[in-house]
């Protein structure tokens, strides 16, 4: 009996990849390192003798034993991570045998939560009540996030929506709709930390809208027109601070007339508007043409001197 035989060729290992590129949370139990591209790494012995090095910010590098999981669709660890070892953002790659010869998986980022504080992008600025808001924070081991919770001053905590943005960052959700201004304090709940960490924001009542900042060549004073006028504290063009004066309303528009006790407003493109609530707003101005104005050229009528007062009398 004679049976053909494929060739006897160099060993030809499979490539896997990544199935996903965002960080993994190094600290979650289970932790699975998600891959694809090889189904015999699961049915068959061929992959053997796999470990993860797992490289820390000071060179040193942990070699751990993990074992093929289809049901968790990844490679798994056998032995659990060095407690407080790791933190912050590491490197982690799979590597063995396939058959007889050296094999190279793909590379990972873990995230272990480590020192740092949370903060809004925006310093929670744009934070206004009446409707729900998205807040963009970062921190430290954001994929190690998993709850984040919003208090409004002295009142009960209610879990918010998120999302993981970016490596660093998650975008919250805050129901907004009908609560009061004032302070926010954000809960943010993380595997391995033994208590939440928190940061506080803001939030404001709507601001005031403004229209148009129109300045004429040569005032003293720029006019604004919108809504809600009554609170801004200030105006600011170029080094030169104007004061809020007189404030009018025809209809729905408010007008407010801002006065400096310069000689006159200097040329610019934008004012910064300064509110009462601390924010601040930045307006494009409206350059007017110089108003018609008077000069004496000269005088020919004199008031006569000696002249008495004339008494009136009711």
């Amino acid at each position: 009996l004679v049976a053909a035989m494929p060739a006897i060729d160099a060993p030809s290992p499979p490539r896997l990849r990544v199935t996903a590129d965002a960080p993994l949370c190094g600290a979650r139990p289970g932790l699975v390192l998600p891959v694809e591209g090889a189904p015999l790494i699961y049915s068959t012995g061929f992959a053997r003798n796999m470990m993860v090095s797992i490289t820390g910010p000071d060179g040193k590098t942990i070699d751990l034993p993990v074992r093929a999981r289809a049901d968790r669709g990844g490679y798994v660890l056998t032995e659990p991570l060095p407690a407080g070892v790791l933190s912050g953002k590491v490197s982690a790659k799979l590597h063995g045998q396939w058959g007889f010869d050296s094999f190279e998986g793909p590379s990972f980022t873990l995230q272990f939560p480590g020192g740092g504080d949370w903060r809004a992008v925006d310093a929670g600025q744009s934070l206004v009540v009446g409707r729900d808001n998205s807040v963009a924070l970062n921190g430290p081991a954001a994929a190690c996030v998993t709850g984040v919770t919003m208090r409004m001053g002295g009142g009960a905590p209610q879990p918010v929506s998120f999302t993981l943005r970016g490596s660093d960052g998650i975008t919250a959700t805050l129901p907004l709709k009908g609560a009061r201004a004032g302070e926010i304090t954000l809960e943010i709940q993380q595997v391995g930390d033994a208590a939440p960490r928190t940061t506080t924001l803001r939030a404001y009542s709507p601001a005031s809208r403004i229209d148009t900042v129109t300045l004429a060549k040569g005032d003293r004073f720029v006019t604004l027109t919108g809504q809600r006028l009554d609170e801004i504290a200030g105006v600011e063009i170029g080094d030169v601070r104007l004061s809020p004066g007189d404030l009018t309303r025809d209809g729905d528009t408010d007008r407010l007339v801002a006065t400096t006790a310069d000689n006159r407003v200097p040329d610019g493109t934008s004012a910064r508007i300064r509110l009462t609530d601390g924010r601040s707003l930045s307006v494009p101005i409206t350059t007017a043409p110089p108003r018609p104005s008077a000069t004496l050229i000269a005088r020919s009528l004199s008031p006569k001197s000696g002249a008495a007062a004339v008494a009136l009398a009711t």
